[in-house]
């Protein structure tokens, strides 16, 4: 295929990207994210990242705590990251990590999360300067934004950095959970560099949306422990892996999305509508009918789609679905710790090796568990109203 954009001094490459992980715990031992596992932190992601999961940079979304910033400092001053050029941190492992602040911001019809990169570490000492007047907690994660959309796109553009809407049709803090139209936001749709398809939809729910058309689909796993790190993340084909290469791969400006790899959307907890408490699927009201229900990202959709004209047939990159191996049925600790140690990273383990090396490492019902999961013949029960989706056994 023609590159018109080919520079023959460096050689074009596939990177598989996670932009959306938390902190647990953050560099002086507070909470970042009170959800989010202790152990998930500055120090244990880039190795845990590009060893097991097999990524090669990761999007860090709690960049604005300003501890994090003083631990970023000192790994430069002890040589254990160097400053990519193009923007971005690369740790000794390889893996580059990507400067974020994911935050809450208030739309006319509710409240939803964005998240903001930048591209160097005095980019986001810059925008946390702006950002502190505006929060009442600069130090937790995702903290809610005293500021307009457009105000926070256009301080994050003058800094150098993209905004992309974070798990755009999920209920709970999803934007078109409670909107229906970026143009309800009275900004430019140009403000933002993409839209993060979340864990309860994949491309071909998300494709008859006309609105969306201008926008790449980023598919990223919002870990809240190690393991969860992965779980959905962008192919990308870039000349590097730093925020520049990443970004103008994701704005096909150089480079493009080869993939989106990601959950099989009937296992996120926001498919179907369901309510929480009865636990069984519904429309509007629950079995009970006194319960509040609530609306899947599948009904969600077909709402938005069915008010708007439909999307032309535009090309889209392929959606890869995929179960992370700690959810294969009989993949205990133990036997997913000696997987890893004979076989190599997840990413491998999942779409790469052949059966006959799965075998090699699996017993025989978890090499079939992992075939099917690459052939598209798991069965599952759909989740919905919190709760995540199961693999039912044959």
């Amino acid at each position: 295929m023609p590159r018109p954009w080919l520079e023959s001094s460096l050689t074009w490459r596939h990177f598989r990207v996670d932009l959306h992980i938390h902190l647990g715990k953050t560099p002086d031992d507070n909470w970042a994210k009170i959800p989010a596992a202790r152990d998930l932190t500055l120090s244990t992601i880039p190795d845990f990242a590009r060893r097991v999961k097999g990524l090669h940079a990761v999007g860090i979304v709690d960049i604005h705590i300003q501890s994090t910033q003083r631990w970023l400092a000192r790994q430069l001053e002890s040589g254990a990251c160097d400053e990519e050029p193009g923007g971005g941190y690369r740790f000794s492992c390889g893996l580059v990590v990507i400067l974020g602040c994911e935050m809450e911001v208030r739309g006319p019809r509710g409240s939803f999360h964005i998240v903001a990169y930048l591209p160097h570490l005095d980019d986001m000492r810059s925008f946390t300067d702006w950002l502190r007047p505006h929060v009442n907690n600069p130090q937790m994660s995702s903290p809610m934004v005293k500021s307009s959309p457009g105000e926070i796109c256009a301080v994050t553009r003058r800094l150098g950095g993209k905004v992309v809407i974070a798990h755009a049709f999920t209920p709970h803090k999803g934007f078109y959970g409670t909107h229906e139209s970026i143009h309800q936001l009275i900004l430019d749709s140009s403000s933002f560099s993409g839209v993060e398809l979340g864990l309860s939809s994949d491309t071909s729910m998300a494709r008859p949306f006309a609105e969306l058309e201008p926008f790449p689909f980023i598919t990223s796993s919002d870990a809240h422990s190690l393991e969860r790190i992965g779980r959905e993340f962008t192919l990308i084909e870039a000349l590097k892996d730093d925020y520049q290469g990443i970004f103008e791969a994701l704005g096909k400006n150089k480079g493009r999305i080869v993939a989106n790899y990601g959950l099989y959307p009937s296992l996120g907890k926001y498919y179907r509508t369901e309510c929480p408490t009865c636990g069984g699927p519904a429309q509007n009201t629950c079995y009970a009918q006194r319960h509040r229900v609530v609306k899947g990202v599948t009904q969600r959709l077909e709402e938005l789609v069915s008010s708007t004209p439909q999307a032309k047939t535009m090309p889209r990159p392929p959606y890869i679905h995929q179960l992370p191996l700690p959810d294969h049925h009989g993949m205990g600790k133990r036997r997913l710790q000696e997987a890893r140690r004979c076989l190599g990273h997840d990413h491998y383990i999942l779409h790469e090796a052949a059966p006959s090396l799965l075998a090699q490492a699996l017993p025989k019902p978890l090499v079939r568990s992992i075939m099917r999961a690459r052939q598209g013949q798991l069965t599952i029960l759909p989740g919905g109203g919190g709760r995540y989706g199961r693999v039912q056994l044959s």
